[in-house]
This record gives structure tokens, C-alpha cells and sequence, in this order.
């Protein structure tokens, strides 16, 4: 599978190995969708310097990791699941809700399930983003620098810019 470039002819060999339980083709046509969707995050991190990324982007798009969700649940390829599910938290709610656009003007949808699954997500990751920021923003080690005098940029002088910080701080704690 390493010679092929068109993937439609992978997709299309990956779902006939899976129908007809192929297993052999299967495993060979994996590497080329566990190049995108891995499941590590060091392989995560240095995907999209990968050949293999830009012709199936060119092809799907925004409809990308959709795609995938989709073809690891009809061929049962569990491992494209995580991180093609991550990549569509990315999407907007709309997209997520009622498809993306494919370059053929097809919409390509995820189920119910995964749509749910991925809602959940969404809202988990920024509740965490939103404690990380805050617990950023109003720790003792901001408040710090936000105190330390700047000269021409701070309106009030630095004891009252401490105590403005410091009624906040208390009040969120």
C-alpha cells in the first residue's frame, strides 16, 4: 500500500478487506490512516509534517476527521477512534451537529452517538482550559508580576494594582 497515492483506492481496499474479512489487506492499508490518527502522542504531534496528511485533506477537508470516525466504525478499526474523535472536537457545533461539507457538495455526518460523545468532550475540555486558565491567571505567581511596577503602561500605582488583585483573587477563592 506504500506505492499508492490515491486514497480513494485505500479507502476503497480497507472497506472490501473489512467485508470480505480480508485481514492481510486490512493491516496494510491501516498505516495509512494511523499515520494521521495515531495512537501516541508523539506520532499525534508530528503528523501533519507527514506526506500521507495532504492528499486525504485535499480529498475530505474540514470532513477529515469525520470521515475517519465513520470508517472505523464500519470496519471495526477502534484505534482511528480517539484521536479522529479529538480532531472533531475542533469542528464548530454546527459542523459537529449537521455535517461538514465534502468537495463534491455531499454533507458527511457523524452518528448520533458521536455527536453526543464529542459534545461531551468539547465541554470537558474547556471546563479543564478554563481552570488552567484562571488557575494561571489569579495564582500568587501572576499576581506577582502584575504588582511589579511598569512604567508607562500601568494606570494606578503599584500597592493599588496589588490590592485590586488581591480582592479578586480572594473572591474567587
Amino acid at each position: 500500500m506504500k506505492s499508492i497515492t490515491d486514497y480513494s483506492i485505500v479507502v476503497s481496499v480497507v472497506k472490501l478487506a473489512h467485508k470480505y474479512q480480508v485481514e492481510h489487506l486490512l493491516r496494510r492499508s491501516l498505516p495509512a490512516f494511523t499515520a494521521l490518527y495515531p495512537a501516541s502522542l508523539k506520532n499525534w504531534d508530528i503528523r501533519n509534517g507527514r506526506r500521507q496528511y495532504k492528499p486525504l485533506t485535499a480529498v475530505y477537508g474540514k470532513a477529515l476527521p469525520i470521515f475517519v470516525v465513520r470508517l472505523a466504525r464500519a470496519t471495526g478499526i477502534d484505534v482511528l477512534l480517539p484521536t479522529a474523535l479529538y480532531e472533531c472536537c475542533s469542528l464548530s457545533v454546527n459542523e459537529i451537529l449537521r455535517g461538514v461539507p465534502m468537495a463534491d457538495g455531499t454533507m458527511l455526518c457523524l452518528d448520533v452517538r458521536d455527536q453526543a460523545m464529542v459534545l461531551q468532550a468539547r465541554e470537558t475540555l474547556s471546563q479543564r482550559a478554563r481552570t488552567k486558565t484562571f488557575s494561571f491567571v489569579y495564582s500568587e505567581d501572576t499576581l506577582k508580576i502584575i504588582a511589579t511596577e511598569r512604567k508607562g503602561f500601568n494606570l494606578l500605582p503599584s500597592q493599588a494594582r496589588r490590592e485590586c488583585w488581591e480582592k479578586v483573587h480572594q473572591w474567587l477563592q
